[in-house]
């Protein structure tokens, strides 16, 4: 809904010569926050307006969080959307996350640990 009341004025901007900036995370729209929809900036900004009048740049550099753990997202879902990928038959997710890796930046020390419960599906998983 957002976009379809935002498209109008960005296209008549552009239409007058005025640049604009369209923001976005396709990784975070995979989540759905808010009815968000990763195809909106994955294809449709590009294709309603034009290929001719679009500049995408990534921001492949992680300034927040420390090398271990950018190294272990990276790795993670790289992983994670080739497996989806397969098993689901859908390229989707290989291109929602085509750029995901990122370039560390600090240098402190970070910690990554991954637990594994064991039980019965229908037990409390908090209190395993």
């Amino acid at each position: 809904m957002q976009w379809d009341n935002f498209f109008p004025l960005l296209t008549n901007g552009l239409d007058q010569g005025y640049p604009s900036m369209v923001v976005g995370d396709v990784k975070q729209a995979v989540y759905r926050w808010r009815g968000g929809d990763l195809k909106l900036l994955q294809q449709d900004v590009e294709g309603r307006i034009g290929k001719e009048r679009v500049n995408v740049r990534g921001l492949n550099q992680n300034f927040r969080s420390a090398s271990e753990i950018v190294t272990f997202n990276n790795a993670l879902f790289q992983a994670s959307a080739t497996i989806v990928t397969i098993e689901t038959g859908k390229a989707i997710t290989e291109e929602a996350y085509r750029d995901v890796p990122q370039l560390v930046s600090k240098k402190q020390e970070g910690f990554v640990q991954i637990s594994f419960l064991e039980g019965e599906e229908d037990e409390n998983w908090k209190e395993l």
